[in-house]
Parts: structure tokens; C-alpha cells; sequence
């Protein structure tokens, strides 16, 4: 047999092999083991080959020798993480706030933010490569929802409960607006059409109108019992419309709400996890030699690295090399960003009341455009990297639009809403359902414009400017808006609606 090169792979070897007949592809498949050192010292991963949209995949399992390769691939790009430099300023400035700003620590944190979020993002579509499409799309939406996730989290903490619901809003409005609509003008801009995945058209609207439901119940629930008298409810004059007892009603009318939102988002993880986990599993069984794809002439690269012939007559596919980092290495990019991403966001919040006051912003702007803007900065810089190169026409057009936003919208109503609002009712946090009439109104649109460009199952990059366009009027709309003092007494934290009301002092978007 030839020598091998020293840059080709192991499946690369034994195709070349054939071609020059020192194999016959009914010869048995030699064994060439990559993590064996007397087999090829230039070789340091495992291939497992992976069919992806009709490609075969070659997924390439590093180890921890090659801690710099997986370093870098879990920094990719790096256009975004040399943000990460930020972070230890963000830090100083928080100390030094009185000589170097509130607004010099807002952009720092906003900045070092931005580039944990790509972290994420990377961690997570690592694991999805090792999960299969089902389970993979979740972990993948799962990570791109870590940053959010965790600013309601401090802002629940810290009693912020007014601004926590105006980002929970706007996170979704931003996902399904603003996210989705580049994506589908991006997409869209060398073709006249996509087509978007079944689940997407199928079942997709109704999740999420189901999550859009859950926040105008308690909202409807609330207006019903406002009849044009503002001091008390039906007959009973005792009974205050802002105070503890209509607060009472609507919280563990939330909490019952919660808990059938977040049944509806389990129920069908099940079943994506037991298709996916016998495949899962034989990742990291000894290699069977026999084991075929469909047709038993059919060979395969198993997870040790046991490369077989495949069929002459087979036709070409192509290939893609997908770069695989130890799962340990992943869970501690995880934990540290987390952490890191933990006390940065901590940081963000301080420095918003006095960026705001200074600059004159009205406080629910904050919540619904500029926070939720955190994760999406990083989506858009990829976005726009890979729209350059279409303005050239050099490259096909993909017939599939992503879809993927709606699906992060639509885990975060039917999960993240629901946890924050469990998380509340465990720690005595008074955070509930009741939404500003002024969101609650925003999102149905947004609910409904969306399933409306969905519906045909095709997009195009006019949709996509509409759902952009439409993102711009509820800015501007944000912009001058002052926030309902009702619902900031109903969320008073911590005190209760009737001391609030007496004091005058509601829960706004501002910090005390």
C-alpha cells in the first residue's frame, strides 16, 4: 500500500488507495485507528461521519492536547470575541464608577456581554453536533437564550420587577421581529423565495400563540375588573382595584398559567430525546464493523476510528469537516461564562438608572429595545458578515430559510416566562402575568404579523423588511412611551400595592 501523506485524513487515504488500485472496493476495509499514536503520529481526532441536509459530514472528536484548536474554535469568530478584552475594564469600572462614569461602565458591560454570547452560542452548537437535528435545534436555542435567561434572573433578584417584564417582552418582539426579519431579508436577497421547515408552519403558530395567550390572560383578566371605576372592584367597596387582594388573584392566576406553559413546552422533549438517544449512545460504544447505512454494501467511519470503503458506484457527496471539542472543555467554557456573565450583568443594571436619567430616555425603552439588543448584536454582525459576500452572486442561494428565532421566541414565552415566574413565587417575589396594556397590545401584533408571513410556508426578503420595519415603529413608539402606573403598583417589591399607592412610589423602570 502507498505511504500515506502527511496532511491527508484517514478516509482520504484509503480513497486514494482505491484510485490507484492498490485496493478493490470488495477487498475487507482496512482499520486505521486515529487515536492509536503507532497508526499515524500526525493525526489527533476521531472521524464519525454525520449526514446533514443531504451532506455527509465528517465530525473530527479533538482531544485535550489540542486545548489551543478547541480554544479557538469555541472564539469563533474573532471579530467578536476580542470583545472579551472588555471585561476586566467593566469590572474596574464598576469600582471606579466615580471617575470613569455610569456611561463607561454601561458600554463596557454591554460590550463584554456581547462576546459571552457568542460563547454560548458556540458551546451550544458543539453540543447539538453530538445530539442529533431535534434535540440539537433545543440546545442550540437554549444557549442563544443563556444571556437573557440571566438578565431576568438579577433582575428578579434585585426586585426590578417593571423592567423585567418590559425585557421579557421585548426579547420576544426582538426575536421574532427584528432577528427573524434580517434573516428573512437576508435569505431572501438572492432568490425569490424560501421554503421554511414543516415544524415551522405546522406547529410552530400555535406554540406560539399558546405563549402569547398566557401573558393577555392575566392582562384581560385585570381590564375586566377595571369598569371605568379605578378604587374599587365590583360591590364591594373594600375592595381596592389596585391593591393586595387583585394582586393575590393575578399571582396565583400566574403561577397556575406558568405551570400549563411549561407543560406545553415538555411534553414533546421526550420523544425527541428517546429517537435521538440510542444514536447518542453509540458515539461512545466500542465501533461495530459491521455496522451499515441502509444498504449493507454501505460502509461507515465509526466513533474509534475504523474507516471502511464505501460503494464505487455510490455518487459523489460532499463532505464538510466539523471540528468536535472534549464535552468537559464545553461544560467549563459553559460554567466560567456563566459566572463571568453573571457578575458583568449585575454591573449593567446599576449603570442603567443613571445612564437613563442623565440622557432623559424613558425607562421602558430600556426594557423592550435596548436590553434584548444584548444578544442580538452578536447574530447581527454574523448576519451581516455572510450578506457581503452575496452582494457578489458568487455563491447559490439557500432554498431553506432560518428559522430559528421564532423557535428561541417561542421557547422563551412557553419556558424562560414561565421560570421566572415559579422562581418568583419561591423567593416571595411578587412577579406575575399582568402586563402594560402597551405591550401586551405590541405583542399580539407581532404574534399576528408573524404567523401571517408563516403561514404559506415561503418567505421573502420583502417580508423580512416588513417584520424590520414594523421592529422600527415599535421603537419609536418605545421611545416616548411612559409606562401604566397601575401595573408599576401592582408590582411593588418589596411593600405591598396599598403602602405603594399611599406613598405614590410604583415599581418603574428605574432603580432606587
Amino acid at each position: 500500500m502507498a505511504t500515506r501523506n502527511s496532511g491527508m485524513t484517514a478516509v482520504e487515504d484509503v480513497q486514494d488507495d482505491v484510485e490507484k488500485g492498490h485496493v478493490k472496493p470488495t477487498d475487507p476495509a482496512p482499520v486505521v485507528n486515529d487515536l492509536d499514536p503507532n497508526a499515524d503520529e500526525t493525526s489527533s481526532t476521531t472521524s464519525v461521519p454525520e449526514t446533514v441536509d443531504g451532506a455527509e459530514a465528517q465530525l473530527k472528536y479533538l482531544g485535550w492536547h489540542d486545548w489551543w484548536k478547541c480554544v479557538k474554535l469555541v472564539l469563533k469568530p474573532w471579530g467578536l470575541s476580542m470583545f472579551l478584552i472588555c471585561i476586566p475594564f467593566a469590572w474596574v469600572s464598576h469600582w471606579k464608577v466615580e471617575s470613569w462614569g455610569h456611561e463607561a461602565q454601561f458600554a463596557l458591560c454591554f460590550l463584554s456581554i456581547m462576546s459571552l454570547q457568542n460563547i454560548f452560542e458556540s458551546c451550544g452548537d458543539q453540543l447539538a453536533w453530538r445530539t442529533g437535528k431535534d434535540l440539537g435545534e433545543f440546545i442550540c436555542i437554549t444557549f442563544k437564550n443563556c444571556v437573557e435567561a440571566t438578565l431576568a434572573l438579577i433582575l428578579l433578584k434585585g426586585c426590578h420587577l417593571r423592567l423585567l417584564q418590559s425585557t421579557i417582552i421585548g426579547v420576544v418582539v426582538l426575536h421574532l421581529l427584528l432577528v427573524q426579519g434580517t434573516a428573512f431579508f437576508i435569505g431572501g436577497s438572492k432568490t425569490v423565495k424560501q421554503k421554511l421547515h414543516d415544524h415551522q408552519v405546522a406547529i410552530n403558530p400555535s406554540l406560539l400563540m399558546v405563549g402569547v395567550l398566557g401573558v393577555v390572560l392575566p392582562t384581560a383578566f385585570f381590564a375586566a375588573l377595571d369598569r371605568g371605576d379605578n378604587t374599587t372592584v365590583g360591590e364591594s367597596p373594600s375592595t381596592p382595584l389596585v391593591g393586595d387582594a387583585v394582586r393575590g388573584w393575578i399571582l396565583k392566576t400566574s403561577h397556575a398559567v406558568s405551570i400549563m406553559l411549561l407543560v406545553v413546552h415538555i411534553w414533546p422533549l421526550p420523544q425527541k430525546v428517546s429517537n435521538r438517544l440510542p444514536q447518542f449512545l453509540k458515539r461512545f460504544l466500542p465501533a461495530d464493523t459491521s455496522a451499515t447505512t441502509g444498504d449493507p454494501a454501505r460502509k461507515k467511519v465509526c466513533r474509534c476510528g475504523c474507516v471502511c470503503l464505501p460503494v464505487v458506484n455510490d455518487p459523489p457527496v460532499s463532505k464538510e469537516d466539523v471540528y468536535l471539542i472534549p464535552i468537559a472543555l464545553c461544560a467549563f467554557f459553559i460554567v466560567v461564562s456563566i459566572v463571568v456573565m453573571s457578575v458583568t450583568a449585575e454591573f449593567l443594571v446599576e449603570s442603567i438608572d443613571p445612564v437613563r436619567e442623565r440622557y432623559h430616555i424613558q425607562s421602558e425603552f430600556f426594557g423592550l429595545i435596548l436590553l434584548p439588543l444584548v444578544s442580538f448584536l452578536p447574530e447581527a454582525a454574523l448576519a451581516f458578515c455572510s450578506f457581503m459576500p452575496t452582494l457578489q452572486m458568487t455563491t447559490p442561494p439557500e432554498p431553506e430559510a432560518r428559522g430559528t428565532p421564532i423557535d428561541s421566541s417561542i421557547q422563551f414565552t412557553l419556558w424562560w416566562m414561565p421560570i421566572v415566574i415559579l422562581i418568583g413565587w419561591w423567593i416571595g417575589k411578587p412577579i406575575h402575568l399582568l402586563f402594560d396594556y402597551f405591550e401586551v397590545a405590541l405583542l399580539l401584533g407581532t404574534c399576528f404579523l408573524v404567523n401571517y408571513v408563516t403561514a404559506d410556508g415561503e418567505t421573502n426578503f420583502a417580508e423580512g423588511f416588513t417584520m424590520f420595519t414594523f421592529y422600527a415603529m415599535i421603537a419609536t413608539a418605545a421611545w416616548f412611551y411612559p409606562g401604566q402606573s397601575q401595573v408599576g403598583y401592582m408590582l411593588s417589591c418589596p411593600g405591598s400595592v396599598a403602602a405603594a399607592v399611599a406613598s405614590g412610589v410604583q415599581n418603574a423602570l428605574v432603580f432606587h
